[in-house]
């Protein structure tokens, strides 16, 4: 064993940094000092060898196992070392440019019950934020961690060659839990602050972009239903980003948000301090699955206009040649061959999109459904479509919600479905509705 370890330096050194948590710039260093000591006699693996004797660090089948630390046993400069922690606060995934390539990173606020540090997650591992994975309450088993200072606090990264072990089991796991509370739309008043609450998505708007003090920014606004009210949130900065990721009818889950007095009631806003979470698979999400979106508008086509979000139905009395699309795996955004314009490159997933024709007896509208949404119309689980399974899908009466926008070059209106609400629309109540409408 000991002869195979001689012929493996990197090796040594991975052993050295394991067992004293020292820099690798550090371990190197005290190598090159062995090896001009012996006159450059010394191989580069005998050096280290050597180093490792004298620090104390054993080799092979008597090595021990890696020590988990606690954060106040951190220092600057420490390199592969383990925590455990649990995760205190999480903010808002930011997005930069280096030297012409894009990146993401997540800052996150973690404890030990003793000590506070921030983590830095960086480009793949912020997806594990915008999936839920890693949120309030979270714990961690950090592997291979490095240590650095910033502002006197101490800040932890994850190298490529470490890893995140998200709520870990054993008997050695002992952290804080920390408890979440969620509210209720009814319960939040302007002036709340951390505002955790679970919404279905009734309503999105367009993205806007602002300069404040010389600087650009942007925001959007959706509104949210939980069964016991309707409250309308504003995305401030990055989480626009929302407008891409998530559709009406998709329930998403606010971390960190506040309160603000708004056009009628409260508003609550997600800032740089807050996280959004697209369908959560969680308890509290799966409770909201029957929620009906009563917020939002229902319009007869003839009613629509530019602009205009809300719930059509109708008869689909034509379907259009299905096309497709390569989106992002991950923000589900167009990618551009295999580059997306966030994620950077990725292996793209082919989407359909549907166009076709609704006539709700007032009005006659086409439409367009991508995705997931097409395949629901069509009653399908792959994007294989044919000529039998068109046929079959006209004369199917559905419920959509989704925006009215005016193309730019015929002039005439269409409608972006963001969402099927219904393929089952009852004859009879319709009848009814329609009877209604004449009379208005």
């Amino acid at each position: 064993m000991t002869a195979d370890i001689l012929n493996n330096p990197d090796k040594i050194m991975f052993s050295i940094m394991e067992q004293t948590g020292k820099a690798e710039s550090e371990i190197r260093g005290l190598i090159k000092k062995k090896i001009d000591a012996f006159g450059g006699m010394l191989t580069e693996a005998g050096a280290a060898y050597s180093v490792a004797n004298d620090l104390g660090v054993k080799m092979g089948t008597n090595a021990p196992k890696r020590k988990r630390l606690k954060l106040s046993d951190l220092e600057e400069g420490m390199e592969n070392v383990d925590v455990v922690v649990s995760v205190k606060q999480v903010f808002a995934p930011q997005t930069f440019e280096k030297e012409n390539k894009k990146g993401r990173v997540c800052s996150v606020i973690v404890t030990d019950g003793a000590e506070e540090a921030r983590l830095s997650l960086w480009h793949d591992d912020v997806d594990l934020v915008e999936q839920g994975k890693i949120a309030s309450g979270t714990t961690l088993l950090l592997e291979g961690a490095y240590v650095k200072l910033y502002n006197e606090q101490k800040q932890l990264s994850v190298t490529s060659k470490g890893n995140i072990v998200i709520n870990p089991e054993g008997e050695n796991i002992k952290v804080p839990k920390i408890e979440v509370s969620m509210k209720k739309i009814k319960e939040i008043k302007v002036g709340n602050a951390d505002v955790n609450l679970i919404g279905k998505i009734t309503w999105m708007g367009t993205l806007r972009t602002f300069q404040r003090d010389g600087q650009p920014g942007k925001v959007a606004n959706i509104e949210l239903v939980d069964g016991t009210g309707k409250i309308r949130v504003a995305l401030w900065g990055e989480h626009t980003n929302l407008l891409t990721r998530a559709n009406v009818g998709d329930v998403i889950q606010i971390n960190g948000g506040y309160a603000r007095e708004g056009l009628n009631n409260a508003e609550v806003n997600v800032g740089w301090r807050g996280t959004l979470i697209v369908n959560p698979q969680t308890d509290l999400a799966k409770e909201l699955e029957n929620v009906r979106a009563e917020g939002l508008e229902k319009f007869r086509i003839d009613k629509l206009d530019d602009g205009i979000s809300g719930e059509i139905n109708g008869m689909v009395v034509h379907i259009y040649d299905n096309r497709s699309f390569n989106s992002c795996p991950k923000c589900n955004g167009k990618t551009e061959g295999t580059v997306c314009p966030k994620c950077g490159n990725v292996e793209p997933v082919s989407k359909m999109i549907l166009p076709f024709e609704l006539d709700d007896g007032f009005g006659c509208i086409r439409c367009v459904a991508f995705g997931v949404q097409a395949q629901k119309i069509l009653g399908i689980e792959k994007n294989d479509v044919n000529a039998d399974i068109k046929l079959k899908s006209t004369g199917k009466k559905i419920a959509i919600t989704g925006t009215a926008r005016k193309d730019e070059f015929s002039g005439g209106l269409s409608f972006t479905c963001r969402n099927l609400v219904s393929d089952k629309i009852d004859a009879l109540k319709e009848t009814n509705e329609v009877l209604e409408r004449i009379s208005e």
